[in-house]
């Protein structure tokens, strides 16, 4: 655990579970940006400490040199895979044009993108040569999400969403939907809460799920709101043992006294810890500003919904970010993360 309690403590105290949960089975996570030097800093500590098997995807001379010259002692027998070169590139080619052959792509383009790290690791996580894969170092969200979506795809019925752990001084709370999902419908609102609350009771956390809007139960008219209203109706249906309530605001979720006082017929037992917000603007200025400006550190975003496990990293993501996206997938990729 050295090499891990150099990470902030906060943030190394939430992890501690799922770093020992990983590693119960480390599996094979495949690294698409393998010849990025943070991808294998965090590749020999995720490997030094048991958490997975990684596998890095690059020219594989440019990668060994690399790792020589930055002593990454426990990467020396590490899988290097060549996309260009690899023994399984013509059936991924194949494979991926049978995929998309009705939606505009023809076999020239395949091969094109297939060369390219990302479409390759999201075939190998198809394939099962590999049981997950963590991207989206180098390059922004959209341009990474893109192949696992076309690739891996999401669970039947279900819409990929991220998720965000916000770490505060004495306490930590999940921030929905963070990343992918634009502007909701009720129904999607309501799949990302109760994915979420699944993810904080895999902390040993007791969700209690604030639906957010700018009004308080009526108070306020809008589409927004009562959008909101209905998504927590919807969970409660579909998941009587969640505590939920909304449409509420930050501070009604928040100030018990401001519930007490004012809504004493809210669901909620205590303040809440999972946020789901109406729409990407609110989740994505919501997150950003206790992180850069109320200094709470960010673990995430952890992607829900997909058919198997993967994960996109924050462009220009520490070292630390890295291997806690790495352990999520990790363990996901045991069977026992069924987010």
């Amino acid at each position: 655990m050295e090499r891990l309690s150099q990470q902030h403590s906060r943030s190394h105290q939430v992890m501690s579970p799922i770093y020992a949960k990983a590693r119960e089975r480390p599996a094979r996570i495949a690294f698409p940006e393998g010849g990025e030097l943070k991808i294998l800093q965090a590749a020999q500590i995720l490997a030094e400490e048991g958490i997975c098997i990684p596998v890095l995807l690059g020219e594989s001379s440019d990668i060994r040199r690399l790792i020589e010259q930055q002593g990454l002692s426990k990467l020396k027998d590490v899988a290097i895979v060549d996309p260009a070169s690899g023994d399984s590139f013509e059936k991924y080619v194949a494979q991926y044009w049978d995929l998309r052959k009705r939606r505009g792509t023809s076999m020239t383009e395949a091969r094109k993108r297939i060369r390219t790290s990302n479409y390759f690791a999201a075939m190998m996580v198809r394939n099962a040569s590999v049981e997950g894969m963590v991207t989206g170092l180098t390059m922004s969200y959209p341009e990474a999400i893109r192949a696992p979506l076309e690739i891996i795809r999401t669970k039947d019925g279900q819409r990929a969403g991220g998720v965000y752990i916000v770490v505060r001084a004495h306490d930590f709370k999940f921030f929905a939907d963070c990343t992918v999902t634009i502007d909701p419908t009720a129904e999607e609102l309501a799949e990302i809460a109760i994915r979420t609350a699944d993810l904080a009771r895999y902390f040993d956390i007791a969700p209690r799920i604030a639906m957010l809007s700018y009004s308080n139960f009526g108070s306020a008219a809008g589409g927004s709101p009562e959008k909101v209203r209905r998504a927590a109706q919807l969970v409660q249906v579909r998941r009587p043992d969640l505590e939920v309530d909304g449409e509420i605001q930050v501070d009604t979720a928040v100030v018990g006294q401001v519930r007490l006082e004012n809504f004493p017929f809210c669901r909620l037992t205590g303040d809440a810890n999972v946020f789901v917000f109406p729409n990407l603007d609110a989740a994505n200025i919501g997150y950003k500003l206790l992180w850069h400006l109320g200094g709470a550190e960010v673990i995430g975003p952890v992607l829900l919904g997909m058919h198997r496990p993967v994960n996109v990293l924050q462009t220009g993501a520490s070292v630390a970010d890295i291997v806690n996206l790495s352990a999520f997938t990790a363990l996901r990729a045991q069977g026992t993360f069924a987010f």
